[in-house]
C-alpha cells in the first residue's frame, strides 16, 4: 500500500457550510435566551423598587400628617421609653402611627413612628422627632418646629 493512498485530502467539502450556519444560530439563540434572563431579573427589581418606593412614600405621608396635626393629635403622657400606638380615623389604612414623648415640655417633644406598606408586601418605617413651639414666642436656637 502506498502511503500517499492513506493521506488523501479531503477534497468534498459539501455541507460545512451547513455546520457553520448551524453552529452560528446556536450562538445567537445562546445569546438571546441570556438577553430574556436580564430583562426578566431587570423587571423583577424595578417591581420591587416600585413596591419599596410606595411603601416609603405612605410612611412619609403618616409623618406629614403627625405635623399637620400637631399637638391635638398626640395626648400628653410625659416622657415614656416606648412607643403608643395612635389610629386616627382620618388616617388611611396603609399607614401606621405609633409616638412616644422625648420631653414633657415646655417645648414639647416627641417622636412619631410612621410605618407605610403597600400591595406586595412592602413595608417602610420612619422616625421622625416633632418639637411643638407656641407661635410667637422664641424657644429656642432658630424656633424649629422640627429637630
Amino acid at each position: 500500500m502506498k502511503l500517499s493512498t492513506l493521506k488523501k485530502p479531503i477534497e468534498n467539502e459539501n455541507g460545512a457550510i451547513l455546520i457553520i450556519a448551524l453552529l452560528m444560530l446556536i450562538v445567537v439563540t445562546l445569546l438571546g435566551i441570556a438577553a430574556t434572563d436580564s430583562t426578566n431579573i431587570e423587571l423583577q427589581i424595578s417591581g420591587n423598587e416600585k413596591v419599596y418606593k410606595q411603601a416609603f412614600y405612605n410612611a412619609d405621608s403618616g409623618v406629614f400628617y403627625a405635623v399637620a396635626k400637631g399637638n391635638v393629635m398626640v395626648p400628653g403622657h410625659g416622657a415614656a421609653p416606648t412607643f403608643t400606638q395612635i389610629t386616627p380615623s382620618d388616617l388611611p389604612s396603609n399607614v401606621t402611627l405609633f409616638y412616644r414623648d422625648v420631653t414633657a415640655g415646655p417645648p414639647r417633644q416627641i417622636e412619631v413612628r410612621s410605618v407605610g406598606s403597600a400591595p406586595g408586601g412592602g413595608t417602610a418605617s420612619i422616625i421622625a422627632g416633632i418639637e411643638f413651639v407656641t407661635p410667637g414666642k422664641q424657644q429656642g436656637p432658630g424656633n424649629l418646629s422640627s429637630y
